[in-house]
Order: structure tokens, then C-alpha cells, then sequence
């Protein structure tokens, strides 16, 4: 016969030793069962799970929508089929007693009958009572843009005069900078030529787009980069400019004007003060030539963003522009908007002037653009916005006039010739590695600024504002935290709710530990079971 491998008379023996192996055997199955069948938790932060049900419920309600008209349509037509001679004779009175009434205007009756429920319906039309978009505060396009015809050429007599200390901004108006269009104008339309020669005109670009109006010159210190580290609030350098139209490219046309210089080369004077005012990119003359102003302009090209168009103001330019006959010869949107060095005007689709700086600022003027885009949504209306726009034009108030007060004081340094060296930019150059720098500096003020901005907004129109955070990952921002890490995030269906596995769970633990406190115990008694030939058993 075949040995046995266990001695008679101890079976409790054999019990207690298979016992903690079959405790961890159990607790391991329901371990791995469960992990296996359970169900991913549902997370409410999951925005595709989200939307779906929203498109189920909304899905549910156009189908019950559709089968409750069915039904009252085919009531409708079998009533109508038994009463065919009523319905006619009805017809007949109807037309009858029409033509002692009022003529009713067009689309009246189409109204009255979209506002009657069909008779024996008891079916609410859910879809009256959804909250609807408040309706557009902006006039059709292009409705409030001047022809080119209002435009003025040759002022302050250039090319043809020089400015002179008698012969400047600061002699003729009360602000210098100065603006013609004010917030609230008409913009004035205008044909400009690119560096390639290409023709662009404003009314074109606001069928699209809202437009973004910038000035900016070689010889400006402004454009160049000069206040900034004087003024860590300008924020209005290329970079700057760089920056805003990085962020805004695919909702406003962005034109950058190049113009007057402001800063040219001697003998050649500013145009603000009538006097010689040098800077390190005073390097050179102020054209006078259509030629040579696009000489100058393509100086600047590689600081603009290319979503941006380079346009030169017209300088006794080439005859393929029609000069004097579409718009006069010399510098007709700075005679027409106003001289300055750089200004920025802010157009709605509608021809409107929407904001206008005669010191660009990028931080507040994207808080415009902001405001001007969520007008031309249907959001809001200019009521609501009125305390915002107010509240960011006295930010831009105060920016403005340190900023003026720190170019008063630049002018007169170099007036006297005590300013920088002209041709000294070394320390304002930047490589492309220092250039990128600079601009996502500026990109990431443009961000916050924007974003409390527009919370603002969103909370005072008790809207679900675009901008707001969770204190919890979502679905698509676990997946992009796991990408962000090289790691690959674990797939939904392994995903456990803890609240449901929780008592499972604990009971495989349980079963694990009594199995090896059992197993501990067994091994710390004397032998009392061995094979036939006296060695020990085999592991299972």
C-alpha cells in the first residue's frame, strides 16, 4: 500500500497546518476579485462623463419633445378630417372679417402662431424657458466706420517742412501725446501697404475680427524695451506687444503702424518737442519716402509676432496705392487717429472705437479686449461691464502717467546730451533664447491679470467664470500630470471606489493576517507531523 503521509491519530495536527495557507489562499482571491469586477467610480470632475449625460438628458428631452408633437399633430389631422366642411366654412369667415382689419406687419402672423400652444397639449415647451443669451450690443459690421475720405494727410506740413520748436505736438495741442478718435468714435477706414506691397484695408479685416490699431518705430525707446527695467509697470514693450498678440491672435486682428519716427537721427528732430532727442537706436534719419520708411520697417519685422501685419503709413509712396485718389499721400492715419510714437487704438466689428491709449499698456488693454469680446458674445451688455471698464481705465490712468512722467524726465536727460550713447543697444539686445524669455515674463503678467479680470466679470454676472479651479484633478488633468511625469495613467476600468470595496477589501486583509499569525504559531511548535520517512513534508 501507498505510505501515508500523515500519522493516524493526528488529524487536528494536519488541520492546523493547512489552515494559514488556505487563510492566505482566500484573502488573496477576494483581493484580486474584487480589483477585477469592480466598477470605475463614478468622478464628478470627469468632464466627458459630465457632458454626456448632459447629452443623454437633453437627447431624452428632444425625444420626448418630438413624440408629444407627433401625437398632437395627428390628433390635429384626424380632427381635421371629420370636420372638413367646418373647417372650411371657418376659413371663409376668417377672410371674411380680415378685410375690416388692420394689415397685421410682416411676420406677425408667423409669431402668433409660434406663441399658441397646439389645443389638448399639456406638454410644457421646455425649450421657452431656457435661459437665452442677451442680445448683441454691437451694430453690424463696419456700421460706424468713416469712408477714407474723412481721412487727413500732411500734417504738421511733413515731409515737406521739418518739425522745429515751433513746429511740433507739444506747440499745437494740449496733449502729447494726442488722439483725434476718441473711445466711443467712428474708427476712419484706410488702405495700407505691407512690406511685400499687399494691400490691406481696414473695413476687410473687421469682417473677421475685431482690430487692434498699434503704433511702433525703430527709434522708439518705448518699443524697444527702454522703460522697462525703469518701470517694471510699463508693460509696454515688443515683448509686451509680442506677448498680447500671442494670447489674442485667433480673436482680434492685430496692426502694428509704422510711422513717424519719433527719435531719428540729428539734425533730424523729435516730434513732440521740436528738439534733437537721441537715444541708442537713434541711428537713423526720419524718412521721407515711401522707400525709405519701408527700409526702416523692416528693422522691426522679426520683433512682431507673424499673426501680426507690419503696415506702412503712406509717405509719398508707390502709385499701385492710388495716392490722393483712395486717401491722401502723407502719413493719413497718424494726421487722421493722432501723432504719437506709441498709441494703440482698440476697433470693434461695428467700426466703434473701443478703447484708445496714447501709452500702449498690454496688461490693460487686453483687460479691453476681454470686455469687447464678451460684448460681441452676447454675455453681457455695456451696462454690465460699465464699472469694470471704469475701474481698468483708472489702472491705465495711473500707469499712464508714471510712465509719462518717466519719459518727461528721459527726454530731457538726452536733450542735454546726457543720455546713453547713440548706437549703444548691447544691453538691450537680446538673443532669441533672451527674447523668449522676456516674452513669456510678459505673457505670464498678461495671464494673471487677465484672469482675475475676467473672474470678476463672471462672478458679478453670477456666470461659471472659464477661468475657475478645482481644488481636484479632473480626468484630463490627471492624464496630462501623468504625461508631464513619463508615466502612463492607469486605465479606467482598474480604477476602485473605496467606499464600495472598503468592507472586501478589509476582509481579505483579515484573512491574510489570522493566516499568517496561525502559520507563525504552527512553526513555533514541536513536530508532530512527518513524512513516512521521517523527512519534512513537501510545500504546497
Amino acid at each position: 500500500p501507498k505510505p501515508r503521509r500523515c500519522c493516524a491519530g493526528e488529524p487536528e495536527a494536519m488541520a492546523l497546518r493547512r489552515l494559514p495557507r488556505l487563510l492566505l489562499l482566500a484573502g488573496g482571491v477576494l483581493a484580486a476579485a474584487q480589483t477585477q469586477d469592480a466598477p470605475a467610480a463614478f468622478d464628478p470632475d470627469d468632464a466627458a462623463v459630465v457632458e454626456n449625460m448632459k447629452m443623454g438628458e437633453m437627447a431624452d428631452m428632444q425625444e420626448q419633445a418630438m413624440l408629444g408633437k407627433l401625437f398632437a399633430d395627428e390628433q390635429a389631422a384626424a380632427a381635421a378630417a371629420e370636420t372638413g366642411e367646418a373647417v372650411d366654412a371657418a376659413a371663409d369667415s376668417t377672410e371674411t372679417d380680415a378685410e375690416g382689419e388692420e394689415e397685421l406687419p410682416p411676420g406677425a402672423k408667423q409669431h402668433q402662431a409660434e406663441t399658441h400652444v397646439a389645443a389638448g397639449s399639456k406638454k410644457h415647451n421646455a425649450e421657452s424657458h431656457k435661459p437665452k443669451p442677451k442680445s448683441p450690443t454691437w451694430n453690424p459690421v463696419s456700421s460706424h466706420l468713416r469712408s477714407t475720405a474723412d481721412l487727413t494727410g500732411k500734417c504738421f506740413g511733413f515731409p515737406t517742412a521739418n518739425f522745429n520748436h515751433a513746429n511740433n505736438v507739444a506747440a499745437k495741442y494740449p496733449n502729447d501725446p494726442t488722439h483725434f478718435v476718441e473711445r466711443e468714435e467712428d474708427a476712419i477706414d484706410f488702405k495700407l501697404a505691407t512690406l511685400d506691397g499687399e494691400k490691406v484695408v481696414l473695413s476687410d479685416l473687421l469682417k473677421e475680427k475685431p482690430v487692434l490699431l498699434l503704433y511702433g518705430m525703430y527709434t522708439c525707446p518705448a518699443f524697444q524695451g527702454y522703460y522697462s527695467s525703469k518701470k517694471t509697470t510699463s508693460h509696454m514693450s515688443k515683448f509686451d506687444e509680442y506677448a498680447l498678440v500671442e494670447k489674442y491672435a485667433d480673436s482680434v486682428n492685430f496692426v502694428h503702424l509704422y510711422t513717424t519716427e519719433p527719435h531719428p537721427k540729428k539734425p533730424d528732430k523729435n516730434f513732440d518737442t521740436g528738439m534733437i532727442v537721441e537715444f541708442p537706436w537713434s541711428t537713423i534719419r526720419n524718412p521721407k519716402q515711401w522707400t525709405d520708411r519701408k527700409f526702416a520697417a523692416e528693422m522691426i519685422k522679426d520683433d512682431l509676432h507673424p499673426a501680426e501685419l507690419l503696415l506702412i503709413d503712406n509717405l509719398g509712396g508707390p502709385t499701385m496705392l492710388d495716392h490722393g485718389v483712395e486717401e491722401p499721400p502723407y502719413n493719413p492715419v497718424w494726421c487722421s487717429y493722432g501723432p504719437g510714437a506709441r498709441q494703440a487704438f482698440l476697433i470693434a466689428r461695428s467700426g466703434r472705437m473701443y478703447d484708445v491709449q496714447a501709452w500702449f499698456h498690454a496688461s490693460t488693454m487686453a483687460g479691453a479686449i476681454e470686455e469687447l469680446l464678451l460684448l460681441e458674445s452676447g454675455l453681457v451688455n455695456t451696462t454690465d461691464l460699465e464699472d469694470f471698464r471704469q475701474r481698468r481705465t483708472d489702472e491705465h490712468a495711473v500707469v499712464e502717467s508714471d510712465v509719462s512722467s518717466l519719459i518727461q524726465e528721459a527726454l530731457m536727460v538726452a536733450a542735454d546730451g546726457l543720455g546713453e550713447a547713440v548706437g549703444d543697444t548691447e544691453q538691450y539686445e537680446r538673443d532669441s533664447r533672451g527674447a523668449d524669455a522676456e516674452v513669456s515674463k510678459a505673457r505670464v503678467i498678461l495671464d494673471e491679470y487677465t484672469s482675475k479680470f475676467v473672474d470678476q466679470i463672471y462672478e458679478a454676472k453670477g456666470l461659471v467664470s472659464p477661468n475657475a479651479e478645482t481644488n481636484t484633478y479632473s480626468t484630463s488633468q490627471l492624464e496630462t500630470k501623468f504625461v508631464e511625469e513619463d508615466n502612463t495613467p492607469p486605465p479606467a476600468s482598474a480604477v476602485i471606489s473605496l467606499s464600495a470595496a472598503a468592507p472586501v477589501v478589509g476582509l481579505a486583509a483579515a484573512f491574510i493576517v489570522v493566516g499568517a499569525v496561525v502559520r507563525r504559531w504552527r512553526q513555533s511548535q514541536p513536530d508532530s507531523y512527518h513524512s513516512v520517512s521521517g523527512e519534512d513534508a513537501d510545500e504546497i
